[in-house]
């Protein structure tokens, strides 16, 4: 590969660039590849929170008062403006209703939410008003916890002066420790609270034990989720020396946010920030433009004011970097016409490992007594070469169109389809070569799942995702991360799979697991 280096090398920018861990930067590619799928996101979103409200309709008093909480709920971090007007129809109906629980119950989440949006002085009034000793019991550490929420906001956004931040903070922790008080033990406000709480204190062990409870609480892929991951980065970022950790945490938050249509964008504009030195200009600006028109959208006056420094601090990165790529691009320029000749070499020395790939396959197809080592290589033979295509591709295309070099753009840039017909084939190549050698492997692995739990197979098809990952295991490649790596399948996949299929043993894992290398 040594023309593909000399390529990349001539036209890589001179920006200090820090490596990622192969787990972040797998995650990072799938955050970006969401980005395609903001609409879909959105039109998910708006079709549960319909559901949610046609459900309302069918329920009368106190029950429907709560099905439109909930209804609120989905609204918030979504669209604020209703997500109040819900909230104040609930108020309007506890108050018609002469309902205390559900009218307290409302106040506080109205104020919970012009919190969130800066509304503070509404926020204070709101709650404020609220008669101490006509609160029920069972609302006490929600009314806590809205004031809480208060005082830690006012402390970050108007505590500059020394004896605001003194009162708000000293009030912020007598509110937390009321909600920690009235809240369940094991619930979520009373684990998020133990766990702030502990935080303060430099307990890094018991806020992360609290943390890791409330993740077992949370639904997968929900917005409660993708706070607790938040929140674990911010044990990981005080502990020191975790950034890793930190940027996997936060990644992760960011990517459930996308797929909730979640408009609070407190992940966003810290991975800009972490990954400054660490992507191409491109990605940044897409995260610096989603974290602003996110911040309009929600109208809230909190992340505007907090978000703002990263938004321009980002900006002003991503400057810097379009001013060094300028640089790179007078010797780019002068290097055209050495760069055309290369290329074409190139293309046909990447035509020249396609054509040796399929040589190997069909040398495989042939043999029934190939040993496993053979089909890894060949996997990460195939592996290789598209990662490789894949970078090159992005690498040119970028440089040259930095220099308007329509030409030489057309010229290089290669079919979009190539990578998807090129996993086909080797999917299909390697579903060949497995059953040539393990003919019984389907029906031997389906003997092994519960009844009614078998997969069954498209007519089209030879294995499916779950066969292909549990082949891998069988070949020897156990790592999820290296199943990814090899079967270009996201991390999360090969995890999801894995588990799903083990829910549906006849039996034991330790058991499969022996039995499947003896199939």
């Amino acid at each position: 590969m040594t023309i593909i280096t000399l390529l990349i090398s001539l036209l890589a920018v001179s920006s200090a660039v820090q490596p990622l861990s192969p787990d972040n930067r797998t995650l990072l590619n799938e955050l970006v590849n969401r980005f395609d799928s903001l609409e879909v996101y959105e039109n998910r979103k708006l079709a549960r929170i319909q559901m949610k409200k046609d459900e309302c309709e069918k329920l009368e008093g106190r029950e429907q008062m709560e099905a439109l909480l909930d209804v609120a709920y989905e609204y918030s971090y979504f669209d604020s403006d209703s997500t109040i007007s819900t909230l104040k129809i609930v108020a309007k109906m506890a108050s018609d209703a002469s309902d205390n629980y559900m009218e307290v119950k409302t106040a506080i989440r109205i104020s919970r939410i012009l919190t969130t949006l800066g509304y503070y002085k509404e926020s204070s009034d709101i709650i404020d008003s609220i008669n101490r000793k006509s609160i029920p019991r069972p609302l006490l550490f929600e009314y806590f916890e809205a004031k809480e929420f208060l005082c830690y906001e006012l402390f970050h956004v108007d505590g500059s002066r020394l004896e605001f931040q003194n009162m708000y903070e000293e009030k912020y922790r007598s509110y937390m420790d009321s909600v920690i008080l009235y809240a369940p033990g094991n619930s979520e406000f009373g684990l998020r609270s133990r766990e702030k709480k502990a935080l303060i204190l430099n307990d890094y062990d018991y806020a992360m034990q609290c943390n890791r409870k409330r993740m077992e609480l949370a639904p997968e892929g929900s917005i409660a989720e993708s706070f607790v991951f938040y929140e674990r980065n911010l044990i990981y970022d005080k502990m020191g020396g975790n950034e890793e950790e930190c940027l996997y945490c936060l990644l992760r938050a960011a990517i459930i946010d996308l797929e909730n249509s979640n408009q609070d964008v407190a992940a966003f504009t810290k991975i800009s920030y972490m990954l400054r030195n660490s992507v191409d200009a491109g990605i940044l600006d897409k995260f610096s433009e989603y974290s602003y028109s996110s911040m309009i959208k929600f109208r809230s006056r909190t992340r505007r004011i907090l978000g703002m420094d990263v938004i321009v601090e980002t900006d002003r990165l991503l400057r810097q970097q379009i001013l060094e790529q300028k640089r790179q691009l007078t010797l780019s320029l002068a290097l055209l016409s050495v760069l055309a000749v290369l290329l074409v070499g190139a293309l046909c020395y990447m035509v020249a490992l396609i054509r040796k790939g399929r040589v190997l396959t069909r040398r495989l197809e042939r043999s029934n007594r190939i040993s496993n080592g053979y089909i890894a290589s060949f996997f990460q033979l195939y592996s290789s070469y598209i990662d490789r295509l894949l970078a090159f591709r992005g690498r040119i295309n970028t440089s040259l169109r930095r220099g308007n070099t329509n030409y030489v753009i057309e010229l290089t840039n290669p079919s979009r389809d190539i990578t998807n017909d090129e996993l086909r084939h080797m999917y299909d190549s390697f579903d060949s070569a497995f059953l040539d050698i393990f003919p019984t492997f389907v029906e031997d692995f389906n003997s092994l799942l519960k009844p009614g739990c078998h997969i069954v197979l498209k007519e089209s098809e030879k294995l499916n995702t779950e066969l292909r990952i549990f082949a891998m295991i069988k070949l020897g490649v156990t790592e999820s991360a290296k199943i990814s790596e090899l079967l270009h399948y996201s991390i999360k996949t090969v995890y999801n799979k894995r588990s799903a299929v083990n829910s549906k043993l006849a039996i034991s894992k330790e058991k499969f697991e022996k039995i499947l290398k003896e199939l």
